[in-house]
């Protein structure tokens, strides 16, 4: 049926593309590892007591206490090569800043991917459910007594029950047809979600080193700038401004190549998923609103999308990523697609192997 071959068709086209979405992670992922230590090992002019990568894979908890408890011990860096260190950091924060652009892209793909076979999932539930009335249309008809009679008796010519009859078994085959196309959804949509699961898991091990890089540029830049006895004051003044130039990146990656326009379109979406918003966002039923992580310890957000349907049991309640975790990278418009794919995959429907009226 053709029904089937596009299912199949779209499916083979998202697991196609994932796969390429996903060796593009792992090549933005790498270049961030390889370009930061490169970068850093070759080009700042000090011994570091750890290894760049070991930071960057998170071995190293390169927090304020041990950036202030190492910090004495440094070595100073000659004036005369603090220009060119600098400038070194510099191209390691543009790299980050690609980084966190990339995933984000590749986000916004992942959504605008599953799009066509979330149209399917809603397109085969409707189905599934005509089928059913179908079934059970039938099933009631022949059940129901038509009397027949040769004329001039009471009761109909037995030629309509005997074409009713025919009819009967025609709508049969084809509301057959119709479920065995609407049957293959799950299982490939599930395999579907399996590889999309496995570029999510790339994109969240990528995000997992902005965090560590910033405050990395933070270090070295303190030391650069005000040498081994910086104070407290000096970091804090120095990782805000690391920050500053990262959170320009974080929150502004989206669908335009204006950032003033995802900016007003993030502005907007931050107002309706406010949790007294007079004007939310819902999905098939749930209501989404905005969370922010109080255990951050960073000024700019990490944030989630918490989905809820109140008359929804299975799923009451959705998160836009899996592990239901915060994130500091994406920007509003690809989180709120990450939560409606959530609850579009959630509510892929279901059918039974053994339908009720097989024997009829």
């Amino acid at each position: 049926m053709a029904f089937s071959k596009i299912i199949l068709s779209q499916a083979v086209g998202v697991a196609k593309k994932s796969n390429k979405l996903n060796d593009s992670v792992e090549d933005a992922k790498q270049n961030l590892i390889g370009k930061t230590s490169t970068e850093i090992e070759s080009n700042i002019p000090v011994q570091l007591p750890f290894d760049v990568k070991d930071v960057l894979s998170g071995n190293v908890n390169l927090d304020k206490s041990y950036i202030m408890s190492i910090l004495p011990n440094m070595k100073e860096i000659p004036e005369s090569l603090k220009q060119q260190s600098n400038e070194t950091l510099d191209g390691v924060e543009e790299a980050l800043n690609k980084a966190i652009a990339k995933s984000n892209q590749i986000k916004t793909g992942l959504n605008t991917l599953m799009l066509p076979l979330n149209t399917l999932n809603v397109l085969g539930s409707t189905l599934n459910t005509i089928t059913t009335s179908v079934d059970l249309t039938i099933a009631l008809i022949k059940l129901s007594p038509i009397p027949s009679s040769v004329p001039p008796g009471v009761g109909v010519p037995l030629s309509i029950p005997i074409n009713l009859s025919d009819g009967l078994e025609k709508a049969k085959d084809i509301n057959g047809v119709i479920k065995g196309a609407v049957s293959i959804l799950p299982p490939i949509t599930g395999q579907v979600q399996d590889l999309v699961g496995v570029v999510f898991t790339s994109l969240a091990s990528l995000d997992a080193i902005f965090i560590p890089t910033t405050s990395l540029i933070s270090f070295l830049r303190t030391l650069i700038n005000f040498g081994p006895n910086a104070t407290s004051e000096n970091f804090d003044e120095t990782l805000k401004e690391s920050i500053n130039n990262t959170i320009n990146s974080l929150p502004l990656t989206g669908l335009s190549s204006d950032s003033n326009a995802n900016a007003n379109l993030d502005g907007d979406l931050e107002e309706r998923l406010k949790p007294n918003s007079t004007n939310p966002i819902f999905h098939r039923g749930y209501r989404l609103t905005l969370q922010y992580d109080d255990k951050n310890k960073f000024s700019f957000p990490s944030r989630r999308i918490k989905g809820n349907n109140k008359t929804q049991f299975t799923n009451p309640t959705l998160y836009n990523l899996g592990d239901n975790s915060y994130t500091y990278s994406s920007s509003l418009l690809v989180m709120v697609g990450e939560m409606k794919n959530r609850i579009d995959n959630s509510l892929v429907i279901s059918v039974s192997p053994n339908p009720i009226f097989t024997q009829i």
